[in-house]
Formats: C-alpha cells, sequence, structure tokens
C-alpha cells in the first residue's frame, strides 16, 4: 500500500489445485496503471522472495464483508489476469508448445504465456518442474535435465536450447505388459525397501502416515467404499510380497478386505480428546506393516464430536511415496464426493499399472544400460568411508534408534535473502545450497573431506507414470 501506483491490497495463499499452493496478490491502482514489473521489484527489495506472490489480479475493489473487513472467500481465482509485463508472444513452434505445457501446469489460460517468461518467476517449483520435465519429454520428445531448467531462464531460451539439440531422447515409453502366469518381478524400489524390511525385522520405519482433520458430518461407510475404489486402481495397494531363496515376487491379490476402524474419543474432556488423538496418530505410525500378508493401506476415523474428527491413514512405503501421498488425498476427496452425490466413478482404470512399469524398468536396466548406471555410481562412491566421521557424545548401537534429539531455529530475513541469492547466482536451488552447507559443517567436524548424505527424490520423468500410487 505504500506504493505510489498502489491504493488497497491484499494477499492470499490459494491452492486451487489440491498440492499446489501459492501466493497470489490482489491489487486495486491508484489512479494509474499497475506494473506488475515494477511492484515485483519492489517488493523483492523488502521481502524474501517465498513471500512475494507469483501472480497478480487487478482489482477494482476489495470485496467486503458486512463487517466492512476483507471478504477473502470472495475473491477470484487468478486465471486470465496472469499478464506478463512486457509480454511477447511465442513465435517458434517449440516456444508455443512450451507455453501450452507451462499453462497447463501453473493452471492459467493457453496463450498467455510469452517467449520472455520465467517459470519459477510465475509460480513454479521442484514439484511441478518434474512435472514439466516429464511433459516436454512426452511431447516434445525430449528428455531435460533440472539444470535445463535453470540454465535457460525464460521460456524462449528453453526452446532455443532444445531447437539447438538440448536433451536426448533415451527412455522407450512405459507400456501395458501383457499379464501371464509367470512371477512378476519387483521393481529396483521394492527390492530395495524389501530388503531393508527383512534387514530391519519389520519395522515402522518406513511407514508413510498422514492425517486430515474431518469437519462436518462423515460418513465412514461411504468413506470405506471410496478407500476400496482406489486399492482396487492401484495394484501396489494390495500386493504382496514371496520369497523362496534367492527368487523374490510381487503377488497382487484380486481382492482384499477393507475396512476404517473407528476411535470413538466423544466420552473424553474436550480438552484430553486432543492428546488422546495424538497419541493414536502416533501408536498407528509406529505400527509396522507385514509385506507377507498385509494391504498397503490401513485407515481409521478418530472421532473427535459430533461433527468433529482426524481422518488417520497410512502406507508403506514400499507402495507409496511423496507423490502419492498426494494423489490418494485426491482420490479420496473425488471418490468420497461421488459417492455421496451418486455421481458416477470419476476415475476409471489405468492404462498403465505399476506391475507394467516393473517389468518396463527391468528389461530396460539391463546389460550397457544398467552397466552404464552402476559403473557411473560405483565410481562416484568408491573409496568412500563406510561410517561417518563425526564425534559421537555414546557408542554407536548395534541397531539404529533413532532417538537423537532435534535443534530447531528460525533463520532471519537477511540470510534467507542471501542464500536465495546464492542459489540464483549459482543456478541452483536453495535445496541444492543447503545441502552444500550441511555437507560443509559436517566435513569440518568429521574432519573428512567425503560427506556422503541420503536424498529421497521424486523420480516420474515419464508422463505415463504420473497417475500411478507406487514408487
Amino acid at each position: 500500500r505504500a506504493l505510489p501506483q498502489v491504493r488497497d491490497a491484499v494477499v492470499l495463499a490459494r491452492e486451487d489445485q489440491p498440492g499446489d499452493q501459492r501466493l497470489v496478490g490482489y491489487v486495486v491502482r491508484n489512479d494509474i496503471d499497475i506494473d506488475r514489473a515494477a511492484l515485483q521489484l519492489a517488493l523483492q527489495a523488502s521481502l524474501p522472495a517465498y513471500m512475494v506472490p507469483s501472480v497478480w489480479v487487478t482489482l477494482d475493489a476489495l470485496p467486503l464483508n458486512p463487517n466492512g473487513k476483507v471478504d477473502r472467500k470472495a475473491l477470484p481465482a487468478p486465471d486470465a489476469s496472469l499478464s506478463q509485463a512486457g509480454y511477447v508472444a511465442p513465435q517458434t513452434e517449440t516456444e508455443i508448445e512450451l507455453s501450452a505445457i507451462w499453462a497447463g501446469l501453473l493452471n492459467q489460460e493457453v496463450g498467455k504465456i510469452g517467449a520472455t517468461a520465467n517459470f519459477f518467476a510465475l509460480g513454479g517449483h521442484s514439484l511441478l518442474a518434474v512435472r514439466l520435465l516429464a511433459e516436454v519429454r512426452h511431447v516434445l520428445g525430449v528428455e531435460l535435465g533440472i539444470k535445463d531448467l535453470f540454465a535457460n531462464g525464460s521460456l524462449a531460451a528453453l526452446a532455443a536450447a532444445i531447437d539447438c539439440g538440448t536433451g536426448a531422447f533415451t527412455r522407450p515409453q512405459v507400456t501395458a505388459q501383457a499379464r501371464g502366469s509367470e512371477s512378476i518381478p519387483l521393481s529396483f524400489a521394492q527390492q530395495r525397501l524389501w530388503f531393508l524390511d527383512r534387514l530391519d525385522g519389520g519395522s515402522s520405519h518406513y511407514n508413510m502416515p498422514s492425517a486430515l482433520r474431518v469437519t462436518g458430518r462423515f460418513d465412514v461407510a461411504v468413506a470405506e467404499q471410496a478407500f476400496r475404489r482406489i486399492i482396487e486402481r492401484h495394484e501396489p495397494l494390495r500386493t504382496v510380497f514371496a520369497s523362496e531363496g534367492e527368487q523374490l515376487w510381487q503377488v497382487i491379490r484380486e481382492q482384499v478386505e477393507f475396512g476404517i476402524k473407528i476411535r470413538d474419543l466423544t466420552s473424553l474432556d474436550p480438552g484430553a480428546r486432543e492428546l488422546a488423538a495424538r497419541q493414536l496418530a502416533l501408536a498407528d505410525a509406529e505400527t509396522p506393516f507385514n509385506l507377507v500378508r498385509d494391504v498397503m493401506l490401513r485407515a481409521s476415523f478418530v472421532r473427535l464430536g459430533e461433527e468433529a474428527g482426524v481422518l488417520l491413514f497410512n502406507m508403506h512405503h514400499i507402495a507409496s511415496d511423496g507423490w502419492s501421498m498426494g494423489l490418494l488425498v485426491r482420490e479420496f476427496l473425488d471418490q468420497y464426493q461421488a459417492l455421496r452425490s451418486g455421481a458416477a466413478n470419476p476415475h476409471g482404470p489405468l492404462a498403465i499399472r505399476y506391475a507394467d512399469y516393473a517389468q518396463w524398468q527391468r528389461e530396460w536396466l539391463a546389460g550397457p544400460v544398467l552397466e552404464d548406471q552402476l559403473g557411473y555410481w560405483s565410481q562416484q562412491l568408491a573409496s568412500l568411508p563406510p561410517v561417518h566421521g563425526l564425534p559421537l557424545d555414546r557408542a554407536r548401537p548395534a541397531h539404529q534408534s533413532f532417538r537423537g534429539a532435534q535443534h530447531r531455529f528460525t533463520m532471519d530475513t537477511a540470510t534467507c535473502q542471501g542464500l536465495k541469492k546464492v542459489a540464483r547466482d549459482q543456478q541452483a536451488t536453495l535445496f541444492m545450497v543447503l545441502h552444500a552447507a550441511l555437507s560443509v559443517l559436517l566435513a569440518r567436524h568429521g574432519n573428512s573431506s567425503d560427506i556422503v548424505i541420503g536424498t529421497p527424490v521424486a523420480n516420474r520423468l515419464q508422463k505415463e507414470l504420473e497417475e500411478l500410487i507406487g514408487f
């Protein structure tokens, strides 16, 4: 509001698409036209980048409620209002294709993203960047890397890089496989998690618990039916694992029993209900799955009141990842609403199933391709210490307990801005900068220059895999 071109303003964190949260700035002009580029630069001078809206909407006036306060629910979702200062229409065929891909991912109208636009400045983030790579591969037949997105800041620059030969199509497409009587192999990710489960003797280390706060009347029977539809659609949730000697295979069951456990806490005092709910959530999170016989999804409803509760659900990592959790929540909400309203099933059978991917991966990652991959990592990890050299305050236990302490701190604005500038200058993400800083810290305390840190990543670089629960 201190800027001369702005009469009034409000900023709202919107999530118009599940999992795609972004800051939207709503501005009312002060007798002069709004220059969004100038507005962006002015805010960047005094705010960290994460607090600067990525999308702007110009309004004649802010909607007010009867009390004279801003009616945030009445603020419109951004659409064509994502106009860009100095808009330059895409010219080449690749620019036009990229503009359409960006528009789809950023939930914008096709034709509104120009050649000078920057994907990250328009609200793109790391998960959307992975989806962008998959879309480019699917539409343009080019396999780019994350570094290509940073090295070519604008849409036109990325299009030019593609036209000049950046990226190579290296992987065959995943297709549906014929199901015979032979055993279905595990994917490498499944095999890794099965091995770790056997090594730990069956633990909760790779549980993936989550919880949804529920307000209003919750129909448990409908919720059970919604989950059954999801389990029927996604085979990893009803897959168990069998072994004989060195042979290992996955068994996809046709039908499984599934129900939601009811935990009623309404008899407790209101103040005690939240604590009891948290204890139940923790107990469920720490209950292991049996990979030989269990359904890889379980759910329970903690009733806190007549129209209040918590829906707990948990999946094992062998059948799920962070991406899958988002898919599960979206599909559950779709199915629950459809069943409540009597609408048709909103999700049909999958064209590609996870077992198809597992078979494809085993066929593709074989021979020279596998040798190249193994050779690269063998060279990268050669001569590394088996255990870090950090000085410890007590003896290392025989089995990892995860009972270490936590240290929480708040980073000041100036430090955060400085780190983000380093990331921009080095064409890196903030995560990469913080990862490097942690490595330096550990190296100094451990008196070692070789630091090994494991990092979970989203790895769906093929569009045909985006709808699968698994990985």
